[in-house]
């Protein structure tokens, strides 16, 4: 499949958004972040993190998904997660057990002293996070899970071609607004399952 600049510029807009919104968190906006220099929320950044939140993420994991069942199909089941494993897995990783605690100590320690002191407790600790790459972890979870599906049912699954009509995705619209509902009668927002929801 030829490279699609619509697409192309689709992710570079919303990777720009990503930064955008996680630096108005530091400066007023409502969301967890490492560091904010201010002590109160300002409406107009919750107001804008809120839209963002409301499309940005979901509109990335399905721009993921649909390259996911192009590669799978490509590629085969055994070079798909290999590949995953290592464009998601190792980043994950080197995020997880070393950059992790570094920011968590840079956030909370008051000299370099401390810094170090700090990053070398949590990882004694064993208080690991991965932060900012939580959607990369999902990805992993999601890519998995679609490998097991299309080694079950392989030709299920289609490699998608044109864009779903409106049918299809009202359908889905209504499905992942109960799946939500059901999740959030369990999980309220702010609390999370395995660094997800």
């Amino acid at each position: 499949m030829s490279r699609n600049q619509g697409f192309d510029a689709l992710r570079i807009f919303l990777t720009l958004l990503v930064v955008v919104h996680h630096v108005s968190i530091v400066y007023g906006g409502a969301g967890g972040w490492y560091w904010k220099e201010a002590s109160e929320l300002d409406p107009s950044l919750v107001a804008f993190n809120a839209v963002n939140q409301s499309f940005f993420m979901g509109l990335f994991f399905l721009l993921a998904g649909y390259f996911s069942i192009i590669s799978l199909r490509q590629h085969g089941i055994s070079a798909f997660v290999r590949g995953r494993a290592v464009r998601l897995g190792v980043p994950l990783l080197v995020y997880f057990l070393l950059i992790s605690p570094l920011t968590v100590a840079l956030a909370i320690a008051d000299t370099p002293s401390e810094l170090w002191s700090t990053a070398v407790t949590l990882v004694a600790r064993k208080q690991f996070e991965p932060g900012p790459l939580w959607f990369v972890f999902a990805l992993i979870l999601l890519s998995s899970l679609l490998a097991i599906i299309y080694a079950r049912f392989p030709n299920r699954i289609q490699s998608p071609i044109d864009l779903p009509g409106p049918v299809t995705i009202g359908f889905c619209l209504i499905l992942v607004g109960c799946f939500t509902f059901l999740v959030r009668l369990s999980i309220p927002v702010g609390e999370t399952v395995l660094w997800l929801c």
